[in-house]
């Protein structure tokens, strides 16, 4: 074999490899067009799709920005129907009036209260005083409370209301219930005095004072002989004494501070200081303004007990 013949055997192979080479480039091109396509769809998707995610992007903070519905806060009426409040006594001092005269009056803080209930049926407002925790009261009253939607109370009372829709629950009701000149009748529990005897309880005047007498503090008899051989009900002994629910008619409100919801009350209140107590408008006496002056009564004069006593001036006379 000559070197010519070696040369194209050893090219032959190489064409061949050459050309199976070839398609497998070309294959190769295809797919890397077919991916570039692809990709410049996928771009051009991206780019259509960003104004659109701009817009709702856009639109999402206005609509997150848009105030939440807040429940309204309930105001005080301007005029109020109910005819008591709680409060607490603070203590006892003395003011003047415009004559220079000592009036003694209790300061009682009034308030402020919140309404628990309103019943329209009977006329009545249930309003709670003091604050307290869940983990203090009992569950019905607790259950009684959720039910009506309103926070725990300490105290709670229920007043008379000539119109009960100025109320919700929740509502604040303040001193403004009262003015001055007003007569309201306030009940607490009265200051514990412990075991007394008769006279002290009960006003007893005693036995004799003199020394021979062994009966000057004592209780005595109490009870019949044969019959009915026993003691009655009700008969005055000593006890305990105090510490009972008490009530003072007839107090004069002096003056009222509505924005720390005090009032000045004409006289004593039942308890002691720091005290819980009802304050409800008198139905026995109206409002009187403060600065009304007392109309002088003028009693009939006897004419004859007059000329008497003008002959007896005469006589002293000489």
């Amino acid at each position: 074999m000559s070197e010519n013949d070696k040369k194209e055997d050893q090219e032959k192979p190489a064409e061949a490899e050459a050309k199976q080479e070839q398609p497998q480039a070309e294959a190769s091109k295809e797919e890397a067009s077919v991916v570039q396509e692809a990709a410049d769809k996928s771009a051009a998707e991206a780019k259509a799709e960003e104004p659109a995610q701009a817009v709702a992007a856009e639109e999402a903070p206005a609509a997150e920005a848009e105030p939440e519905p807040v429940a309204q806060e309930l105001k005080e009426p301007e005029e109020h129907t109910v005819t008591g409040m709680i409060g607490r006594k603070l203590g006892m001092t003395q003011i003047f009036d415009k004559d220079g005269n000592v009036i003694p009056v209790t300061i009682v803080e009034v308030g402020p209260c919140t309404v628990v209930d309103v019943r329209e049926d009977t006329g009545r407002v249930i309003l709670g005083y003091g604050d307290v925790k869940e983990s203090r009261i009992g569950k019905p009253q607790l259950g009684f409370f959720k039910k009506q939607g309103a926070e725990p109370r300490r105290i709670l009372r229920e007043f008379r209301s000539s119109d009960t829709s100025p109320y919700k629950v929740g509502m604040p009701v303040s001193a403004r219930v009262f003015k001055p000149g007003d007569y309201v009748d306030v009940s607490g529990t009265s200051i514990g005095k412990g075991f007394q005897g008769g006279m002290k309880r009960h006003g007893w005047s005693g036995g004799p004072g003199g020394h021979g007498s062994m009966h000057h503090r004592r209780v005595g008899s109490i009870g019949m002989s044969a019959d009915p051989s026993r003691t009655l009900k009700g008969r005055t002994m000593p006890g305990q004494m105090g510490n009972k629910r008490a009530t003072t008619q007839g107090l004069r409100v002096m003056d009222i501070d509505a924005d720390r919801n005090i009032a000045l009350l004409k006289g004593a209140v039942p308890g002691h200081k720091n005290g819980i107590v009802t304050v409800q408008i008198s139905r026995k006496k109206k409002w009187r303004d403060l600065n009304e002056v007392k109309a002088v009564v003028q009693h009939k004069v006897n004419p004859m007990k007059q000329s008497k006593a003008k002959a007896g001036a005469k006589k002293k006379g000489k």
